[in-house]
């Protein structure tokens, strides 16, 4: 695992703890694992983690005469890794005869490319032939947790990809990024709900979202979260998949999902009310709202405003928080 002491991208973030552990070298004396500290003239924020790689192949084999099979990287800012990841990413490598290997998660969507120039194009489909997303090709996107490599390939073309590539393939919920300190109250979030879910898979009870277990701490969600009274929502694209059928008469309908009513359902047995705010004012918007028993608004075009009279209506009283962030 490499870690740069001196990059000012990273810099605020090196001492602090995810989870009860540090993500510097302390970490490494915490675990028994061997440090080796870079030199100075590749340790600022300019230098590749390449060439830390390569500094550390050529340490192991000066002082220890080893040259390893694999070289397994991980990095720091992707700490989300199930236990059995890393081997299973080795044997993936190992059965396609591969010579390296990176995690990645599914692009979910359409992606558009912004060009220098500030236009923006369809790439990774052809909007003018616009695929059913069933349909389309599976686009992958690098997260970052785990890249594995033999040593030639890092020496012969100064990369951590290269020869026949291979791809492991993680979950988006494993997936997300430390690139600043908010995405550490994230990941503890998703770290705290995994290890529930992993106690629940083990045969312990269950504790439902916002219940406090013996002792007062609350156990999947931090007191933030669990200070939500308020969610609101938009309609297109929430609470539906963003598409629109049009009848020849020019009746629109859209597509939702069953599912919602069950996650809506939950939130409201917990106390936290749900609201639509909507610009658009067909009616089938108030007819699903009805449907799933939540309050909606259509027609709004300043929903920030409407959203912080709804809060004050409801006369949210001390440090509880009377909102989520709307998408």
């Amino acid at each position: 695992m490499v870690h740069r002491t001196g990059a000012a991208d990273t810099a605020h973030l090196t001492r602090l703890c995810l989870h009860g552990f540090p993500r510097d070298r302390n970490r490494g004396a915490a675990v028994r694992a061997e440090v080796i500290t870079r030199p100075a003239e590749i340790s600022g924020d300019t230098a590749s983690s390449e060439s830390c790689l390569v500094h550390a192949l050529d340490y192991l084999k000066a002082k220890e005469n080893l040259e390893p099979d694999l070289v397994v990287f991980l990095q720091a800012t992707s700490p989300l890794r199930e236990a059995d990841d890393i081997q299973k990413a080795i044997e993936i490598l190992q059965r396609e005869n591969a010579d390296s290997l990176f995690s990645a998660c599914r692009v979910e969507g359409f992606v558009w490319r912004v060009e220098k120039d500030g236009t923006t194009r369809s790439f990774t489909y052809d909007h003018k032939n616009r695929p059913r997303r069933q349909d389309a090709p599976e686009d992958l996107i690098e997260n970052g947790s785990i890249y594995i490599f033999k040593p030639w390939v890092l020496r012969q073309f100064n990369n951590r990809l290269g020869g026949k590539i291979s791809v492991y393939r993680m979950p988006a919920l494993n997936s997300f990024q430390i690139d600043e300190p908010a995405d550490f109250e994230l990941l503890e979030h998703l770290m705290a709900y995994r290890n529930a879910e992993q106690k629940a898979e083990s045969g312990k009870q269950k504790v439902e979202i916002g219940e406090q277990k013996p002792g007062g701490q609350l156990s999947v969600v931090s007191g933030q979260l669990s200070r939500i009274k308020l969610l609101a929502l938009d309609f297109d694209g929430v609470l539906t998949d963003n598409r629109v059928l049009v009848a020849e008469d020019g009746r629109e309908a859209v597509w939702c999902n069953r599912s919602d009513g069950l996650g809506l359902g939950m939130l409201k047995r917990k106390g936290i009310d749900v609201i639509v705010l909507s610009k658009e004012k067909n009616p089938v918007v108030a007819a699903r709202c009805r449907k799933l028993g939540i309050e909606c608004i259509q027609g709004c075009d300043d929903k920030l405003s409407e959203l912080k009279q709804k809060a004050e209506s409801r006369k949210f009283k001390g440090k509880r928080s009377p909102m989520s962030a709307m998408t």
